[in-house]
């Protein structure tokens, strides 16, 4: 467990340009990351990259200091470009068994913009496939990753974290997901350029959504999003004087006075047919002015923050006791582990035992069949053959666990790290 590290960066140090540096496209993926772990000297690799997080997952050929990895990582990526600019806390590095919490942590959704967002699992999961196609990966990591998704399954099936966001933007993604459950891969308008809008992007792009427009008073602010997230940008005024087609409407913008009316709302309405309409206000003053009646006759789904307030109260408490039942399963399966990983290890040393015992007890059954029970069938030798090689396997292999138990007992961290990020991000939603 001691040559198993992940360095990585998320969203949480808000560098996003070194986010974006560190992401690999797929088409080179391979060459690079096989490359990477030639240059850092790695004996595994898996490389771990979504809308807010890029990790690496990584085991040493020799023993090395994780600021090592990190400077050849950071060596390999910017040799011959320009330099990001990042500062060292943009990082964080794991090692042994913080490593193996933060993945138990990450597959669980523990550690995502939306705790217990669905998506994380299958991301960590394809993952690791990538790396075992393209041979990156040692029997360690794939041990590390395989228990990280039986502990991400045991969370779900045993809370109710993937039901439900208390962030304000995992609310407000959760409003989205159901309306394009019912409207499909509708167009949408985020209004704004602020981190709020550019989350809200990060959602609608791992939910499929391409026809984005991204609309501000000032064009030219949002370029980064159209480059980063793809649709187009346009300005406050164009939209008002000619409105698209958009079934949801995201506004987050610093506006003093309401950016949409009723007058405006009303023209889209007769853009997209009089269909269904789903207006999300993040903004604070409001940026949406719409009487709940007019929202209502016009079929407009309105929410504003005071809405999305109710929706975060009413599930908060159970999502505290979820979050607590969830940093207990992982410190147990944690616990688990380290003894699996010791009786893999002490294994070997029984394996000698086990079979001179296995060899003493065949001898013994074919003395005993041959000489004082010849007329013993068939069916009833093979019961005795069976419970006897239980008890030899059983006779063998229990001091390894006990051994191995008593082992990972002294070598268990005295808690599960970083639990104040949890309890921060449910305080605290994300964007405000």
């Amino acid at each position: 467990m001691n040559n198993l590290g992940i360095i990585g960066v998320n969203i949480a140090s808000q560098n996003l340009e070194l986010l974006e540096r560190l992401t690999i496209p797929q088409d080179d993926r391979a060459a690079r990351l096989l490359a990477l772990r030639t240059v850092a000297d790695l004996s595994g690799l898996v490389y771990i990259a979504t809308c807010n997080r890029v990790e690496f997952v990584f085991t040493y050929t020799h023993p090395n200091d994780l600021t090592t990895v990190r400077n050849k990582i950071l060596d390999h990526f910017f040799h011959g470009e320009p330099r990001a600019k990042f500062e060292p806390n943009d990082f964080f590095l794991y090692h042994g068994l913080e490593a193996i919490t933060h993945l138990f942590t990450v597959a669980s959704a523990l550690d995502s913009v939306m705790v217990g967002e669905a998506q994380i699992l299958g991301q960590v999961k394809n993952a690791l496939t990538f790396a075992q196609e393209n041979n990156l990966v040692d029997a360690h990591l794939e041990r590390v990753f395989q228990a990280a998704f039986r502990v991400a399954k045991k969370v779900r099936s045993e809370t109710e974290l993937g039901k439900g966001n208390v962030s304000i933007v995992g609310l407000a993604g959760s409003l989205i997901r159901d309306f394009i459950k019912t409207e499909g891969l509708v167009p949408v308008a985020l209004f704004g350029v602020g981190e709020m809008t550019r989350k809200v992007a990060m959602y609608l792009k791992d939910q499929g959504i391409t026809e984005i427009y991204f609309v501000n008073r000032t064009e030219t602010k949002t370029e980064s999003l159209v480059e980063q997230f793809g649709g187009k940008g346009m300005s406050l005024e164009d939209f008002l004087n000619d409105p698209v087609a958009v079934r949801i409407i995201c506004t987050a913008t610093s506006s003093p006075v309401p950016i949409l009316t009723g007058s405006e709302l009303t023209e889209l309405l007769e853009k997209v047919n009089y269909q269904r309409i789903l207006a999300i206000d993040l903004a604070i003053p409001r940026d949406i002015e719409l009487s709940a009646e007019l929202a209502s006759r016009n079929h407009i789904q309105l929410f504003n923050m005071s809405d999305i307030k109710q929706l975060s109260d009413s599930n908060r408490r159970q999502r505290f006791r979820d979050v607590d039942t969830a940093r207990e399963i992982i410190a147990s399966e944690i616990d688990r582990f380290q003894q699996e990983e010791v009786e893999n290890s002490l294994k070997s040393l029984f394996a000698e035992s086990h079979r001179e015992a296995a060899d003493l007890a065949q001898k013994c059954l074919d003395d005993l069949f041959s000489k004082h029970l010849p007329n013993l069938g068939d069916q009833d030798r093979k019961k005795i053959e069976y419970m006897l090689n239980k008890v030899v396997n059983f006779t063998a292999y229990r001091p390894v666990q006990m051994m191995a138990k008593k082992i990972a007992a002294q070598k268990a961290p005295a808690s599960t790290p970083h639990p104040e990020t949890l309890a921060h991000r449910l305080i605290a939603p994300q964007g405000n």
